[in-house]
């Protein structure tokens, strides 16, 4: 009789409880003897009582085996085995009082003191070596995880008897260098490449004749992804070439920056080393004899598990150090398990649990960008499991977030690079990894679309961009719909733009072609109509024509006549009026009325005089008179200018009756606005200002500085007397056209109007709704106020009643802003300059809109604008005053009185049109 099963321990552990559970499943069918199992399972019947013995994890192969003898559901066997798994592997196994360090490097690259536990290597290490004493400067390249770092470490270095420096690059790879070597000042190597060559010989003085010093430098491509200065690159790598004269050189680069050591010629005419895969018999080398030198040993099962795994694939190597660290420290007794490497996690696992770090480790657009980098390097299977696909350079965009992405898969060896392209690591992610899982599957038909156009546009840039092999109809109506804009690189963009652009081209042919069959038969029922019709077509395309090029010739003759102002004003008005008379646009009209200001400046006051000087007209340069014909007046009349101002002072009020002027500089001064002896200060007001406002009436002076406005009686120049101090962001003050209100403003609070019955004691009637005036208002005839503010906005109320004031009309320009508002005597324009030197003038229509009667253009920034009359605005700046007139058609008759309409150089400001006569 078979003997019976040893009883399980009570201990409740999670693998007692599984061998119980085990064991209840065989006794649900029967409890067969274990040969029989055997007989169905496939494996021996010491496996398969050993699985149900509970001393240790069986195998997920043991396992499935075994639930299947019994008819159990695998599935959900294999969901409990995982389970288990990993409630063993966050509880490694405990080897207490043994002290024996791990024989695994982990993810870690091999070391110069690991040299004892470095096998696989030997073969390329002596190739290296022997290089070593044949070549001077040698590069080693490799993919990423190909085991570089751990080649030049513990397969090179360490066994060289010489002295050896070792180093990576870092950001500034000559002060690392300098950092290495002994004795040697910061910055020494930056004078001269050639002074490392110095430095390596002095740091032989203390060897034996004929020592070598090998210069090891890992991570290479750190230059190119550290190093930002090329200058200094270019140093260390001319320095690195001088040293080899003296000494041994050994770089280790990546795979993927082949490309960028072929941009300098000490690189590529170094000797190549290239570190390919392992082949079997070196990874059971590397596998097995580190366990072995600390006396354990790799079960079978496992050895043959791991070598028909990582064999072929590239860049695991630290993956599998890793895995097998894990196992390590899961072993049982001496041994190294495949259950325990399975417990652990195994590649799958680590890479799946890798693989979901970084990925939280990355921003939201990165995470995108990961997501289509992972979709485009997988290809869905039809019928069969998902593979990796390889995809080159030419499908990677220039984005800085994807090199990002790419530099931290590819460290965490997710991802494999070289120079030619890059690919997923090992396809046991596709299968570990739930998230990717998630991404393929949830648009497999997108996935492959988006394949299927990749391909596409790759054959249609080969083939030069052949127009023949875009997609049309159907397919391309299927192609849009199936994939994404954002998984899309530039190429293929382009690839689908212009498919879609062929086929709107051959549809809008179509068409044409449609329309012309039907034209065609109007033409054979109606010719006579129909040659009407063409020749009226005909004779409008030509005028449409004419226009186009006057329009253009016009705008054309408009920016020259604006660089011709500083030079030439004549010809700049006689050039804006031709080119108003061609188009007559708003902006010829602006150019045409901003040339004629440019003209018409006031003359600067001596500069000797500290008092406003009254205006006095310029000598007329209009040519003399005929006989019987009267000498053209001066268009713009003395008595309608206001004074000029010198530059000292930048800010200056002037009442509307002209009798009274206050300008501020360190002090506050009242003046005589007629006055025009030496005698003409009345008063002044020991503070500074920023903006000054007179009461009509000359009562009244509102002095604005910082946040505050105060209030001055006049009524008495020489002695002013302070009255009331607006607090609160009152940074301006306005007074209405009869002296009865007074606004103020700031930049964080509303525009509130004040009654001045009482100017000691002003009483506050309401606010304007809605106002931004934080740079001034102005109160117009009547009832209307404007406002202007930074945002570019100058605004139109009805304060009749002030207590509930009225939004009447609005003008906004972008960019900019709208400041110092005034309105003509008349209340029919308004007027506010703007930060760019230039002043905007509207009419205010019948229904108390806004219509722009100009954008006019000055030569200084302006401080203060002024209606003289109707019809003329001043703008007022530091030592400067402009004046425009605002008629254009009195405008154009004083230039053509003035030159009598014939403009020199047609040809040069207005080609291919015919002359005429613009007078």
């Amino acid at each position: 009789m078979p003997r019976s099963e040893r009883p399980l321990e009570a201990d409740g552990s999670p693998l007692t409880q599984f061998a119980e559970a085990l064991r209840a499943l065989r006794q649900q069918v029967g409890g067969p003897p274990y040969r029989e199992l055997a007989r169905r399972a496939g494996y021996s019947a010491a496996t398969l009582s050993d699985a149900a013995g509970g001393r240790r994890l069986p195998s997920l192969d043991v396992t499935l085996a075994f639930v299947g003898a019994c008819d159990g559901d695998g599935a959900e066997w294999e969901r409990r085995w995982h389970e288990l798994a990993a409630t063993l592997n966050a509880v490694p196994i405990s080897h207490d009082g043994d002290t024996t360090e791990s024989p695994y490097a982990g993810l870690a690259a091999f070391g110069t003191d690991d040299a004892d536990r470095f096998f696989g290597r030997e073969r390329l290490s002596d190739d290296l070596l022997a290089r070593l004493r044949k070549d001077r400067f040698i590069t080693v390249f490799g993919a990423s995880g190909s085991g570089k770092s751990s080649l030049l470490r513990a397969g090179v270095a360490a066994r060289l008897t010489g002295p050896v420096v070792l180093l990576t690059p870092g950001e500034h790879p000559l002060e690392r260098c300098a950092a290495q070597l002994p004795d040697v000042p910061a910055g020494s190597l930056d004078a001269d490449p050639r002074n490392l060559q110095l430095v390596l010989r002095q740091a032989l003085t203390d060897f034996p004749d004929g020592t070598e010093l090998v210069l090891v430098v890992d991570q290479f491509e750190e230059v190119f992804t550290l190093c930002r200065d090329a200058d200094e690159r270019g140093r260390f790598i001319a320095a690195l070439a001088a040293a080899s004269e003296v000494c041994r050189v050994v770089v280790g680069v990546r795979a993927d920056f082949y490309a960028h050591c072929a941009g300098y010629q000490e690189l590529v005419e170094s000797a190549h080393v290239t570190v390919g895969p392992m082949t079997p018999d070196e990874l059971r080398r590397a596998i097995v004899q580190p366990a072995a030198a600390v006396g354990c040993k790799v079960e079978n099962a496992l050895l043959a598990h791991l070598v028909a795994t990582v064999h072929g694939s590239a860049g695991v190597l630290p993956l599998l150090s890793h895995a097998l660290l894990e196992t390590w420290r899961r072993r049982q007794g001496t041994t190294l398990t495949l259950a325990a490497f399975q417990a652990s996690g195994g590649i799958d696992g680590a890479l799946a649990k890798t693989a979901e770090t970084v990925y939280d480790e990355l921003d939201s657009r990165q995470r995108v960008i990961a997501r289509n980098l992972f979709r485009r390097l997988a290809a869905p299977g039809d019928g069969t499991e998902d593979t990796k696909r390889r995809i080159g350079v030419d499908e990677l965009d220039d984005d800085a977030d994807l090199l990002v992405v790419l530099d931290r898969l590819t460290a965490a060896r997710l991802l494999v690079r070289d120079h030619d392209g890059v690919e997923i690591t090992h396809e046991a992610l596709i299968r570990a990894w739930p998230r990717l899982l998630e991404w393929l599957n949830s648009d497999r038909d997108g996935l492959r679309a988006h394949r299927q156009l990749t391909e596409a546009a790759r054959q249609w840039e080969a083939l030069d961009r052949d127009q023949s092999l875009l997609f049309r109809g159907t397919r391309l109506a299927l192609t849009r719909d199936a994939v994404g804009e954002a998984e899309l690189n530039e190429g293929e963009q382009a690839f689908l733009a212009a498919s879609t652009g062929a086929q709107d081209a051959e549809e809008a042919l179509a068409r044409k072609r449609t329309r012309r069959l039907r034209q065609l038969v109007a033409l054979l029922t109606a010719v006579v109509v129909l040659l009407g019709v063409a020749v009226f077509v005909a004779v409008d395309a030509q005028r449409t024509a004419v226009r186009e090029r006057n329009v253009a010739v016009s705008r054309k003759a408009i920016q020259d006549a604006e660089l011709l102002r500083a030079d030439d004003s004549l010809l700049a008005e006689q050039v804006s009026l031709a080119a108003y008379r061609l188009v007559s646009s708003r902006e010829a009209a602006n150019g045409l009325l901003s040339a004629f200001a440019s003209n018409s400046r006031l003359p600067n006051g001596l500069a000797d005089n500290p008092l406003p000087e009254p205006w006095t007209p310029p000598p007329t340069s209009a040519p003399p008179p005929t006989e019987g014909q009267p000498p053209a007046p001066p268009l713009l009349r003395p008595e309608d200018i206001l004074y000029q101002v010198r530059s000292e002072y930048a800010v200056v009020a002037v009442s509307p009756d002209l009798m009274r002027m206050a300008t501020a500089s360190d002090v506050v001064r009242l003046w005589n606005g007629v006055c025009q002896s030496a005698k003409c200060e009345l008063g002044s007001i020991d503070t500074k200002a920023d903006r000054l406002a007179l009461q009509p009436g000359n009562r009244v002076l509102a002095i604005s500085i910082g946040q505050s406005t105060r209030l001055w009686d006049i009524s008495d120049p020489a002695k002013p007397k302070w009255l009331k101090e607006f607090m609160h962001d009152a940074q301006w003050a306005a007074f209405s056209t009869d002296g009865r209100i007074v606004a103020t403003g700031g930049e964080n609070s509303p525009v509130a109007l004040w009654s001045m019955e009482n100017p000691a004691e002003p009483r506050r009637l309401g606010f304007l709704p809605l106002s931004t005036g934080d740079n001034g208002a102005a109160f117009g005839p009547g009832t209307l106020v404007a406002t202007t503010s930074d945002d570019g906005t100058l605004s139109l109320y009805d304060v009749q009643n002030p207590g509930r004031a009225q939004s009447v009309a609005t003008a906004t320009r972008f960019p900019g802003s709208y400041r110092l508002p005034v309105f003509s005597a008349d209340g029919g324009k308004v007027a506010a300059a703007s930060g760019d030197r230039s002043a905007t003038v509207w009419s205010i229509n019948e229904h108390r809109q806004l219509e722009e009667v100009g954008d006019l253009q000055s030569r200084a920034d302006l401080t203060a604008l002024s209606f003289p009359s109707g019809e003329l605005l001043r703008g007022h700046g530091r030592g400067t005053e402009t004046a425009w007139a605002l008629d254009i058609e009195k405008v154009a008759r004083y230039i053509c009185d003035r030159d009598g309409g014939e403009l020199r150089q047609w040809d040069r400001f207005f080609p291919g049109v015919p002359r005429f006569s613009y007078c």
